[in-house]
């Protein structure tokens, strides 16, 4: 019965010159209800702004990729995975940094102990040092 009826609502509405602009606004009430809220139109519109929106949404993951390309981002995340990797690498360049800075300190000691030999209390000071 509801198939009949509405063959007959289409039917009528083909007819426009018989219709008033109420029965008009009628029947797109009534196809918003039965249709929901998209029509072909609407549909096209939605798909334009979807496809716009995937775009943006595109654009913004290569950004972010290149973000994370730039910062190294998955060398850390491996380091992260690996917490033995992680020690040994910060040992090595703990030793290094203390190595450097006990090498600097030696150099500057003996840089310090060639220029001020003369001077009369680290001329003492090496003298001792070297008959020791």
């Amino acid at each position: 019965m509801t198939d009949d009826l509405q063959a007959k609502i289409e039917a009528i509405s083909s007819q426009t010159h018989m219709l008033t602009d109420e029965a008009l606004a009628a029947k797109e009430r009534y196809d918003h209800q039965v249709l929901g809220d998209f029509r072909p139109e609407d549909i096209e519109d939605q798909l334009a702004r979807n496809m716009s929106e995937i775009d943006l949404f595109n654009d913004n993951v290569k950004v972010l990729l290149s973000v994370f390309q730039k910062s190294q981002f998955d060398e850390f995340l491996v380091l992260l995975a690996h917490p033995q990797r992680l020690l040994t690498v910060n040992f090595v360049i703990g030793f290094f940094r203390g190595a450097g800075f006990f090498l600097g300190f030696l150099f500057i000691l003996f840089l310090l102990t060639y220029f001020l030999r003369d001077t009369v209390f680290l001329g003492a000071l090496v003298r001792l040092l070297l008959n020791a």
